[in-house]
């Protein structure tokens, strides 16, 4: 599958990422009701893969690459749209390397990510913006790591700060002076989440107005 954002870690120690994000939404009684709100709506474009999903898939694509094989695998509303759903990445550098993403907007899950590894496990508070990281050592050890405070999600302090100062970086650098780079490194993690959320689409059987017949 293409575009690759970069090469998978060639570290040789076993490591099993699992990115979470489960929130229950608002406009869901509403479809439980009989309507159909627009994030519901494949019509639209709409779905909890491509709201929800995208935080999940986003990161894997940033830090590892796009994956060389997608199991997916949702729970498919009646208007078509996606509630929820689970999606395997197999990689094939490291061999055996697998990322795991757990998406929903019918359901909450107080669960954190984590990335499980041989010598440690480190749990993310929230994968759209964490603030509270903590590293469980196999050896009985804890390490924590705040930023900005405890507590991450949509309600952290400044959510889109770190964003927007990398935007800004890019969009204001004087000519010739722009870190190419950096934004070559941003398109490919952009256009490697639209590669996966598509075949991710295509397995689970959504389709949108746009797609090709």
């Amino acid at each position: 599958m293409k575009p690759r954002a970069r090469a998978c870690s060639q570290a040789s120690a076993f490591a099993e990422p699992r990115l979470r994000l489960c929130q229950y939404s608002s406009r869901y009684g509403k479809f439980l009701a009989g309507e159909t709100p627009a994030i519901f709506d494949p019509s639209l474009g709409a779905g909890a893969l491509m709201d929800i999903g995208t935080y999940c898939t986003h990161p894997m694509v940033a830090l590892w690459g796009v994956p060389e094989r997608i199991h997916a695998a949702a729970t498919i509303l009646r208007s078509g749209a996606d509630g929820a759903g689970t999606v395997l990445c197999g990689f094939d550098s490291p061999a055996g390397f697998s990322v795991s993403l757990h998406y929903s907007k019918i359901t909450t899950s107080p669960l954190s990510s984590t990335i499980e590894g041989e010598r440690a496990t480190l749990e993310i508070d929230s994968v759209t913006t964490p603030r509270n990281l903590v590293l469980h050592g196999t050896d009985g050890s804890t390490d924590v790591v705040t930023v900005d405070g405890d507590g991450g999600g949509s309600g952290a302090p400044e959510n889109m700060r770190y964003e927007l100062l990398e935007f800004l970086r890019l969009a204001d650098a004087p000519r010739g002076q722009r870190d190419d780079e950096a934004l070559a490194r941003h398109q490919a993690a952009s256009l490697g989440t639209l590669a996966v959320l598509d075949a991710v689409r295509a397995q689970i059987g959504v389709r949108f107005p746009s797609d090709q017949a």
